[in-house]
């Protein structure tokens, strides 16, 4: 994140889809009582540095939307950005979009089959949605490749009326942005004649879960993705970031420390 840009966005494919974080496999088997997991909502004092070495300094509040959804707002500079985030343990998925309420953010993990299990969702959301990708050629170790949406369900927005959602097809194509790091991820969803871009950060830590955090926004305006991990008592949020700012990706490390 550099000191103009920072964060995530909304799938503008996903949006005819109604892209958000949902509540994918791999967090229903894993999801703990909120009391269990530390807080972390509330102020946060920032600290963080491009790729190339633009150090920034600023401050963020998360505050808690529904369940393991999250709504989160930095400030850098003069510049105020607004995402949405998804927590699944101690890893934290945010995005955020330059443009007002165009935040997404879509958390995918990674299976032994090299399938993707995401949930998704995006501002003013308060459900989450599920969507499994499958391999439909050749997927390089990477995880490079073509996908095909094996799932796709939208969120709820009357999740008491007992209608199911809503569902969706298509096809996405990862790419690794290896001249970024092997840990940083461009996604390309296509949904008939409608494409939309979106880019993510990897956690290939060992013994952790792998986990790829991607951002993307509806309306085609900056936007970008922060994995976050939660360390401690939730006093402490560390992670690396990417973005796509007018089509160019960059990425970076940022440290947020609870005030």
């Amino acid at each position: 994140m550099s000191n103009r840009f920072w964060g995530l966005s909304k799938l503008g494919g996903m949006a005819l889809i109604a892209c958000a974080v949902a509540v994918p496999a791999m967090t229903q088997s894993k999801l703990a009582d909120a009391a269990d997991k530390p807080d972390i909502t509330g102020a946060y004092t920032l600290k963080g540095a491009s790729d190339a070495g633009e150090k920034y300094t600023g401050t963020a509040t998360i505050s808690k939307i529904n369940g393991d959804m999250y709504n989160a707002l930095w400030k850098i500079g003069t510049n105020t950005f607004n995402g949405v985030c998804f927590r699944d343990d101690d890893d934290l998925s945010c995005g955020w979009a330059v443009k007002a309420k165009d935040a997404n953010v879509i958390a995918y993990e990674v299976m032994d089959d090299k399938s993707l299990d995401g949930g998704f969702f995006g501002q003013g959301e308060k459900t989450v949605g599920h969507e499994i990708l499958v391999g439909s050629g050749t997927i390089k170790k990477d995880l490079s490749g073509k996908y095909k949406i094996k799932l796709g369900e939208n969120p709820d927005p009357n999740p008491d009326d007992k209608t199911p959602p809503t569902t969706y097809s298509g096809n996405v194509g990862v790419k690794q942005l290896s001249d970024l790091g092997d840990n940083v991820y461009q996604f390309t969803w296509t949904f008939g004649d409608t494409t939309q871009n979106g880019v993510g950060v990897r956690n290939m830590q060992k013994g952790e879960d792998d986990i790829i955090s991607v951002g993307f926004a509806d309306a085609g305006s900056d936007f970008g993705a922060l994995q976050y991990d939660i360390n401690g008592k939730g006093t402490v949020l560390s992670g690396e970031w990417v973005q796509s700012i007018g089509g160019k990706v960059s990425d970076g490390l940022e440290t947020a420390t609870k005030l």
